[in-house]
């Protein structure tokens, strides 16, 4: 809610706050700051020595992330090697690695699904990746509220359209129910 991030609440708003404030900050969730790649898996292996049971990690988002470039590289190989490390890093930790990725602008423009081709910058994220989904909604203007989880690729699994319903206030997924 933007009254909360600018400290504008009214009292029977701070009464509703600080009860899921209570219960988000008893959660076990890290939040590092960092765009250097290095620095980040050292982070994350050093969470996983910490917290054994450490299950999955996510990564917001791959094109901010800087590696130190090989000369010549150009910025789709480098996202390509965050790619590949990010899977090697997830079967040495036993862990899974979220990697959320920018799409092209075109998806916007032209109002059609998105589709794997449009990762921006994405070297080999998509062929790296064992799953590759993207959060859509076909009407934004008119329907902002319905929304669709598709699931492009999937190496163990099906591919799907799976129906949600996005409360902005919660900022928030629900299942689909059919009025």
């Amino acid at each position: 809610n933007t009254d909360l991030r600018r400290g504008y609440l009214q009292d029977g708003q701070v009464s509703r706050v600080t009860p899921a404030a209570a219960k988000l900050s008893s959660l076990p969730v890290w939040i590092y700051d960092d765009t250097r790649w290095d620095i980040i898996k050292t982070q994350i292996k050093a969470l996983k020595m910490y917290r054994p049971n450490l299950a999955i990690v996510a990564i917001d988002y791959v094109q901010r992330i800087k590696v130190e470039k090989e000369h010549g590289e150009k910025r789709y190989e480098t996202i390509g090697k965050v790619a590949r490390e990010a899977k090697d890093l997830a079967k040495e930790l036993r862990v899974g690695v979220i990697l959320a990725a920018q799409l092209n602008r075109l998806v916007e423009k032209e109002a059609r699904e998105p589709q794997l081709s449009d990762f921006r910058e994405a070297g080999d994220l998509e062929s790296e990746a064992d799953i590759a989904a993207f959060l859509h909604c076909y009407k934004p203007k008119t329907e902002p509220w319905s929304v669709y989880w598709l699931i492009k690729k999937n190496r163990n699994g099906p591919l799907a359209a799976i129906h949600l319903k996005f409360v902005g206030n919660d900022v928030a997924f629900y299942d689909w129910e059919e009025e």
